[in-house]
Formats: C-alpha cells, structure tokens, sequence
C-alpha cells in the first residue's frame, strides 16, 4: 500500500506498518503500554539528570530492538529529545534509519540523527546516503534536508543528491536538491562534468552554480565553449551570460560560437553577448548578419533582443531591425520592435514600419509596437491616429484574471483577449509621451479615463500625469471620481495615485478621501508631499486626521503638514502641546520635516526640552536634531539651559551637536560635561552622543573620547563618537 505525504506526521504514520502491507487497526496491548510508558519516562528522566545519562541511552538503545514497532519509534523520538547528549547511540539509530522495516520507525530514526548526530558527520551521512533511496519519499525529503543541515561535512553525498535531481521519483523538488548542494559545495570539476552531461537538471544546477562563482569560473567556462559538447556550449553560454559584464574576458569565446553549426549553442551565445551590454559592442557585425540570414527563429529573435542591448544607435542597426518587423516569425517581429524602443528618439526612422505593425493581425505585435512608438515619444506623432482609434473604439473582451501558472493553459481566444488588453493599455500609455502638448490627445485621454472599460482607464488615469499642469487644472473631478468610485487601494485607485504624485492636487475633497484610505492614508504619502504653503486651506483637514490616531500612524497626514510648512506651524506646536503623547509625536515629526521651514517652533521645541511629561521631551530633542542645522538659532538658548542647569539640560546636552557646523564652539563645555566624575552617567552620555553627531567637527574632542573608552558604562558611547569622529562607521 502506497503512503501519500500527507500522511507523513513527522516521524510517524498513523494506521501502517509496511509500505507494503496492510496494518490493521490500532490495538495496544498491554505489556506494549508497559514498555512505551517506560520508554517515556526514560526520555523525560534522561531530559532532567545528567548522572544517568549513559545508561538511560543505553536503556534506549535496547528499545531500539524491540520487536513491536510503536515502542522502537518511541524509543528514537526520545533519542532526538536528548540531542547530542544521546551521541552514543548513533550506530543504533543508524541501524534503524537503514534498515528497519517501518516506515514510521525509519522515518524517526533519520529525524533523531539529525539532532542526536550533530558534530558526527562521518557516522550520519553514509546513513543519509542510503536514506535518499529510502521507497517512502517523505523519508528521502528528510534526508536531503539533513545533508542540507550537515552542510561541507556532507561532501559524500554530492554524487547521489547529483544522481538524484534526475531521478524519475526522488519526492524532494528540484530547488531543495539546489539548496543542500549549495550547503554542502561542490567543486568545480564535478561541475564542468555536469554542464557537459546529459542530465537535464544536474546539468541545469551546475550552471546556476557557475554563475554564482563569477569572474572565477568564467576560465572554465571558456573551456567548455571551446571544446565541449554542443549541449555544455550552449550551458556554458548561459552562465556566462548570468554572470554578465563581469565576465566580458569571454566575449570572443561567445563570439566564436556564433559560428556554430548547432542553432542551441548560436541562441545561447547570441543571449549571453546580450546580457554582456555595450562591452559587447564589438560584435554588433555578426550579430546584424545572424539577424538577416539565421535560419532558426531563436536565433534571429535573441540577435535582435541582443542588439538593442548593446549596440549603438548606427543606422544600419536601427535599418535591419525595422526589416524584422516584417519577419515571418511572430516573436522576431516583438524581438525587433522591443529593440528599437530601447533606442528611443534616434529609432525615428523606424516609425513608419511601427505604425504598418499597429495592424499586423496577432494582437501581441501591436502591443509591443504601441510600447517602441511610445518610447521614440514626439517622433512618432504619425501613429497618433491609429493610438487614438484604439482608445475611442470599445473593445468587448472577456477579462479573465489568471495567475501566472494558469496563463501556460490559457485558450487561444483567452490569449487573444490578453494581448488586446496589453495593446490597448500600451497605445493609451504611448499618447502622453508622444503628445504631452496637444489638447486634442489630452481630452481623448481624459474621456477615456471615465471609461467603463479597465484596462484603458486605468492607463489613461495613469497617462494623464504626462500632461502636467494640463491635467492638474482640468483632471480634478475625474481623478476624484476615479478615487471615489473604488474606495480602496486597487488598481485603479493606485493609477490615480501615481498620477497626482507627479501633478499634486489641492482639491480638498480629493486629500480628505485620501487620508481616509487604509491604512489611514499611508498610500498618499506621496501626493502630500507635492502640497505647498499655497495650500494651507488644507490645514484643518490635515490636521483632522494627525489628531485621529488609529492603528497606523497617519503618515499622510504628516507628510502633508510637513510639506505646507510653515503655515501649519501654529496648529503643530497646539496639537504638540495640548495632545496627548501619541498626538504630539506626529506634531514635532511634521515639524521635523520642514527643514528650514521649522525656524519658527525652534522656540517652542527648545522649550519642550523641560517638559514635564519625558515622552514629550524627547520628541522635542527628536525633531530638534532632524531639523539640525536650520536650528542653529537655538544655540544660545541651549547654551544658557546648560550652563544655568535649568529643566531640560540633559535634552539640550544631547540635541546641540546636531546643530552643526556652529556647534563646534560648544566643543569645549561638552568634554568638560563628558569628563566631570560628579556629573550623572546619563548627562555625560548625551555630551557625547552630541560630540558624535558633530562628526570631523569635534576632532579636539579625540583625546578625551578616547580615554573615556576605557569607562565601564560609558565606553560603548564614546567608541561610537570616536568612529564617527574620525569618519569611520560605528564599530
């Protein structure tokens, strides 16, 4: 009988003895009650006491034997409780893991050696070995993890995990086999032996693994371009190409195998000279005449795919990748388009064979050549017709909505309906980079942007931020609207979102939906921050919902403060005074981001130093040190609490060295502070914590600093100043 791997209970399945056999129905009988109690208590008395360690090992060990399988199990599930503890009874376990007939007991063995065999590695692995051939694959699954665990200590077991990634049943999957080799190692000649085998998935691993070396593998690989097998040229192609420009010593080996008599070994170099990028300029000649004359499809589309990336904007490149556009091959003709969208404005010439491909019967064409013409931008004003046509004219298609997996799957007519989508979505995004100034493409697209139809308005929601103030004056109500009608962050509320971050909005009705969007707004940091003191109308809303606090913080609301600046001021040094600690939090971080803007509540903050609530305190010295040098106006006040020892020195200690660079003269006072014995540890601490963030500026404060490295709880403090003193990162 077959156990499937949801029966598998971690060392233990329920109801079955023999995979290949029947057990019956689950009947203790008594001296088998007898002997799992005993068992139990062995494990928890071994558990608690170290004097009878051994024996009780050894007591467990004899269980191991038993003849009923419940108490063997037991008996190796207590084994692994004792961990390394239970050392002596790995040859047992060992045994077991082997060789007994029970799944359930087989499968504890394995789990107990892995906890019980730590720091054995020589008396585990060969036991792992035999278990990656195990006939319940659960078992071979735990194994491959426990060899995965072991890590370089395994290094025996490398043929078989190799043996076994193209094994026709192995149970594990194919990263988890990737993963343990990665662990373990393996050397390089074992995989230059793979990359010019047979085996699909070894063969596969070994290139990752190449890859993963870099610069150092790229000799070998070189090699194996050089005078292996078609099926280890085209593997070691493919890791060069991984490793990408680091590996540019191998371009002429790449480029030798263009000439290759095997279309695989000519795809795979053409990919790999691709991923190189300009250093692999120099090959632009023989990939243009693979691009006019290769026979294999494959090749001709990789040539293109490779052209666009690394070679200049020549005219007879941009000549024979429009030829292409015509090819007969469907993935040629995207390959080329693809192409000469990477070249922008300089592909002009390519803009009449782009539009012709705007009616090429396969959907997908279009929708890549709607993409290049967007990206030539103002040069490709003559497909404005046919991109117009498409947004104006509905599409009834059927949206479908599957994953990725299930798109392998998709129906013909489902991928037609996919490629529409993606051509439309293409042609509406192209208008505002090739006609951002023109008002007839503007009210095409704004009316579009109320469509029905998804796809096309979220893209024309999306599009409308290519129309700048254009679409700031005029787009307000239907950018709202768009908003409204979802209420949530979706697609197309997102497509909004991204367009008012580029034109900013001051429409209130628009900010108070947002700072109403979960999580409070958050999403709408972005928009805020395009707010200016123009907007100060908003204040009140803002306001609103920094006082509203749930469960997130209102980073919207705090970032649009903080953008009106200092308008909003009055109300932030309120809010901070008379709120509560959470409320006064988010006041003095809106404060703090205002920059110089924040001048006017450095009286306040400074103030706030003394506060009698120390929550309170310390975001006032928090938002003191953000501001920073735009502060330096508190110096003096901050000087005079200092010196006078008035309610809220320690905090005035602490933030004056943020205040740099007219801190430096308050150099003196704070070693002074740092040294003085009489001083409390926290007060000295923060004389240093300032020195540190005056940085290179606090250098005459190095000799002190260093001395104060050796103060038991001061030390950490002024290492970290030293460092930073010094220019160096914390230590």
């Amino acid at each position: 009988m077959s156990i499937k791997a949801s029966e598998l209970r971690r060392g233990m399945v329920v109801n079955h003895k023999e995979p290949k056999s029947r057990m019956p129905p689950l009947i203790l009988q008594p001296e088998t009650c007898m002997l799992l109690l005993t068992v139990a208590a062995l494990s928890s008395f071994a558990l608690g006491q170290t004097t009878q360690q051994n024996s009780d090992v050894a007591s467990l060990v004899q269980s191991l034997n038993s003849k009923d399988w419940q108490v063997r199990r037991e008996a190796a599930n207590s084994l692994r409780k004792m961990g390394v503890k239970a050392a002596a009874a790995i040859p047992a376990l060992a045994e077991r893991g082997a060789k007994d007939k029970d799944i359930n007991v087989r499968s504890a063995a394995i789990l107990a050696l892995i906890d019980v065999g730590r720091g054995h590695p020589k008396q585990v692995v060969p036991v792992l070995i035999v278990a990656l051939n195990d006939d319940f694959s659960g078992i071979r699954v735990d194994a491959v993890e426990a060899l995965r665990k072991i890590g370089p200590a395994a290094k025996d077991a490398v043929p078989e995990l190799i043996r076994m990634m193209d094994a026709p049943s192995h149970g594990a999957s194919i990263p988890h086999f990737a993963g343990a080799l990665d662990k373990i190692g393996v050397d390089v000649p074992t995989l230059v032996g793979l990359m010019d085998g047979k085996a699909e998935w070894a063969g596969k691993y070994a290139v990752e693994a190449m890859a993963k070396l870099g610069n150092k593998a790229v000799p070998d690989l070189v090699k194996i371009i050089k005078s292996g097998s078609p099926i280890g040229q085209a593997r070691a192609a493919t890791a060069i190409g991984r490793i990408g420009p680091a590996a540019k010593d191998a371009i002429p080996a790449l480029a030798g195998a263009l000439s290759s008599p095997e279309a695989s070994v000519r795809e795979a170099a053409v990919r790999a000279i691709g991923q190189m990028g300009p250093p692999a300029k120099e090959t632009t000649k023989q990939l243009l005449k693979l691009l006019k004359s290769d026979k294999s499809d494959n090749v001709r589309a990789a040539a293109a795919k490779a052209l666009g990336a690394i070679a200049p904007a020549q005219v007879q490149v941009i000549s024979a990748l429009t030829a292409r556009l015509s090819d007969k091959d469907l993935f040629v003709r995207i390959a080329a388009a693809d192409a000469l969208g990477r070249f922008g404005a300089d592909a002009k010439s390519a803009v009449p064979a782009l539009v012709r491909a705007l009616k090429d019967e396969n959907w997908s064409i279009r929708a890549h050549a709607f993409e290049a013409l967007g990206k030539i931008g103002k040069e490709a004003k003559a497909a404005l017709p046919e991109m117009l046509k498409v947004i104006r004219t509905p599409f009834p298609y059927k949206e479908y909505g599957f994953t990725a997996i299930e798109a392998y799957y998709l129906s013909a007519e489902e991928a037609a309906a996919r490629a529409t989508a993606k051509a439309r979505w293409n042609a509406v995004k192209a208008l505002g980079k090739i006609a951002p100034d023109s008002k007839e493409v503007f009210a095409a697209v704004l009316k579009a942007a109320d469509s029905s139809d998804l796809d096309v308005k979220s893209a024309a929601l999306e599009t409308l931020a290519d129309f700048g103030k254009m679409a700031r004056d005029e787009a307000a109500a239907v950018l709202f609207r768009a908003l409204k009608d979802k209420g949530e962050y979706t697609d197309i509320s997102c497509a909004v979102l991204e367009t008012l971050k580029k034109i900013g909005t001051s429409d209130p009705a628009t900010i108070r939906l947002i700072l109403k969007m979960p999580p409070e707004g958050v999403v709408g940091v972005g928009v805020m921050k395009k707010l200016g003191p123009e907007d100060k109308a908003l204040i009140p809303d803002l306001m609103a919902a920094l006082k509203s606090v749930g469960r997130h913080v209102p980073e919207a609301a705090i970032a649009g403060l903080a953008a009106i600046g200092t308008p909003a001021i009055p109300e932030l040094i309120k809010a901070f005074n008379e709120g509560d600690r959470t409320v006064a939090d988010y006041a003095a971080e809106a404060i703090s981001g205002m920059g110089a803007g924040a001048k006017p509540a450095i009286p306040e903050l400074v103030k706030a130093l003394g506060n009698k609530d120390r929550w309170k305190a310390a975001y006032a010295a928090s938002a003191i040190r953000n501001i920073g040098p735009h502060a330096k106006e508190a110096l003096p006040a901050l000087f005079e609490m200092i010196r006078e020892r008035k309610p809220g020195r320690t905090g005035a200690i602490g933030v004056i060295g943020a205040l740099k660079p007219e801190a430096r003269t308050t150099v003196p006072l704070l070693v002074g502070i740092a040294k003085d014995t009489q001083e409390d540890a926290k007060v000295r601490s923060s004389a240093i914590v300032s020195l540190a963030w005056m940085g290179t500026d606090a250098k005459e404060a190095l000799p002190a600093l260093r001395e104060l490295i050796k103060d038991e709880k001061l030390g950490r403090y002024a290492s970290v100043a030293v460092s930073r003193i010094e220019g160096k990162k914390d230590e």
